[in-house]
């Protein structure tokens, strides 16, 4: 197997593409990407991509980068990867899924791929440093690396998806956007179709932020208080009408990881009378055989 770094892009050629190649290389890394775009170029492995090089690619490396260009989100190309991504981090944990350059959430198709996934700095520099920190040139994935990796005791999660989530079956998002004086981060009404989802039961208002160590909770959901109202009657407002979550997903390797809350921060969470939802994802060869 391959102990190396598959790069999921529609531009090769992109300028950062090229710079985070660049820096995994130049550290020893063993890089894959997604084949050259037709728009720019010809390139071999097309010819079954689709039947069985996509798979063979993504499965025979221990790290998937999806590196969000201009052209991603709206291209079929991506999502199938993605999904081939996921399916394989499903099944046995590998790859692992990161994700650099997505400065809003990609849309509705890409959403439960996204969320198995780690949202690196949208900085090129700080993204290659946050991988080159967990992962050694040619021991991704190996028996030295998990070993490396299930030591790890005590600390902060890894990284931390916070969302405050309102749902409704006559939910418009235009209303939840004047109620709550800024737009969401995403957004659907009930029967919207995604590129890859049913049909959707109900309608859907997002705000979320995502952060890695030692950015944590605690950060993550002081964010997204400062940018909806802290006035209680909206919230009871908001609550009549529809059901309101903060929902948070925490991704660690390792054990005994946790985080606090502040009373204060407790207190003001309480004020959006919201239901608490938590998504946990914890990574080991240990969890995963058990």
């Amino acid at each position: 197997m391959t102990k190396g770094i598959f790069i999921s892009t529609e531009n090769t050629a992109d300028e950062r593409v090229v710079r985070v190649i660049d820096l995994l290389k130049a550290a020893g890394h063993t890089v894959t990407t997604s084949p050259i775009n037709p728009a720019n170029g010809s390139d071999l492995r097309w010819k079954d991509w689709y039947e069985q090089g996509c798979q063979t690619a993504i499965e025979s490396n221990n790290v998937f980068l999806a590196i969000v260009t201009p052209g991603y989100d709206c291209s079929t190309w991506m999502a199938i990867e993605f999904e081939t991504a996921w399916k394989a981090n499903q099944a046995s944990g590998r790859p692992r899924l990161y994700v650099l350059g997505a400065e809003r959430p990609l849309p509705a198709g890409f959403r439960q791929y996204e969320q198995a996934a780690t949202l690196l700095p949208f900085d090129v520099n700080e993204a290659v440093a946050f991988l080159l920190e967990r992962f050694k040139p040619g021991l991704e994935g190996s028996a030295e690396d998990e070993a490396r990796e299930l030591c790890t005791v005590g600390g902060l999660v890894d990284e931390t998806s916070v969302c405050l989530a309102v749902y409704g079956e006559d939910l418009d998002p235009e209303r939840v956007t004047e109620l709550l004086g800024r737009p969401p981060t995403s957004s659907h009404r009930r029967g919207d179709r995604g590129p890859k989802s049913p049909l959707y039961k109900r309608g859907g208002w997002f705000l979320e932020l995502r952060g890695a160590a030692p950015e944590g909770p605690e950060e993550l959901v002081s964010k997204v208080l400062r940018q909806v109202p802290d006035d209680e009657a909206v919230w009871r407002k908001l609550g009549q009408l529809y059901e309101v979550q903060l929902r948070f997903a925490f991704h660690m390797t390792g054990s005994n990881r946790g985080f606090d809350f502040p009373a204060d921060l407790v207190g003001k969470v309480a004020h959006l009378h919201a239901s608490l939802v938590f998504d946990i994802y914890a990574y080991g060869e240990e969890e995963r055989s058990s």
